[in-house]
């Protein structure tokens, strides 16, 4: 099935016929060579873009029926209405599945607090923990497909999603099968980091749980494939050294 979009706007395709290099700095300010002015169509097949040209030439070719017929056996016609087509977003670092609100620390990380000061004042991460870990899976598959949503409706295709709030190895893999859950019930690209290296829970001393991560977290995350990387939270109180690899 084809697929034409009709009567867009401007087309910022991207695409200057180079791909060894992404595009950055002042490349990304020349307008004429990554962006098609309005009047375009695009021809689609198979979820690959197969074509850009002006909507008249793009019409007579795959849809001489149009506008009599919006749909034929094998090519579906959706006027844009002259909106602008961008590519979708990707979202580097989320994090999809949790509970709890910690919405009053915004104005205490505009005051200047840091994420020491607020964790020792009885917020921060641990604040959410708390709450993650006694919500069910379920709870946390439904506000995460809630939250996907209002980002496809804001042009996000593609996010990473951390887990990080649970801090002991049932929690971590609740979080991470909810990710896959939340990844499988919606149109996003969703991509699992393994976080446990988030903060140290209060149960357990710092060394104690450095030693839980790799001997008891990791193995299992990683023979339940839950995860593509791993990350580590590097901030002064927390962790010194951090890394992300891939899990293999």
């Amino acid at each position: 099935m084809r697929t034409i979009l009709h009567n867009c706007g401007e087309i910022a395709h991207l695409s200057t016929g180079d791909d060894e290099d992404p595009l950055s700095g002042d490349r990304l300010l020349d307008r004429e060579s990554l962006v098609h002015p309005a009047g375009m169509a695009i021809m689609i097949s198979g979820g690959i873009v197969q074509k850009i040209a002006p909507s008249d030439e793009i019409l007579s070719e795959f849809a001489p029926w149009y506008p009599a017929n919006s749909v034929s056996k094998d090519v579906e016609v959706i006027d844009i209405g002259e909106m602008s087509v961008v590519p979708g977003f990707v979202d580097s670092h989320t994090h999809l599945p949790w509970s709890g609100d910690r919405t009053n620390e915004l104005s205490m990380r505009l005051r200047g607090k840091t994420y020491r000061e607020i964790a020792q004042s009885g917020g921060g991460i641990m604040k959410t923990v708390s709450h993650t870990r006694s919500t069910p899976k379920r709870n946390l598959v439904a506000s995460g497909i809630s939250r996907v949503q209002e980002c496809m409706r804001n042009g996000t295709t593609t996010l990473e999603a951390k887990s990080g709030y649970g801090l002991d190895l049932d929690s971590e893999v609740k979080l991470l099968e909810a990710i896959s859950e939340i990844d499988r019930s919606t149109a996003i690209d969703i991509r699992a980091t393994w976080l446990g290296a988030h903060d140290f829970p209060p149960e357990m001393a710092r060394e104690d749980y450095v030693e839980h991560l790799i001997s008891d977290q990791l193995p299992v995350i990683s023979e339940l494939s839950l995860a593509r990387w791993v990350d580590v939270f590097c901030e002064q109180g927390w962790f010194s050294n951090g890394c992300r690899a891939w899990i293999s």
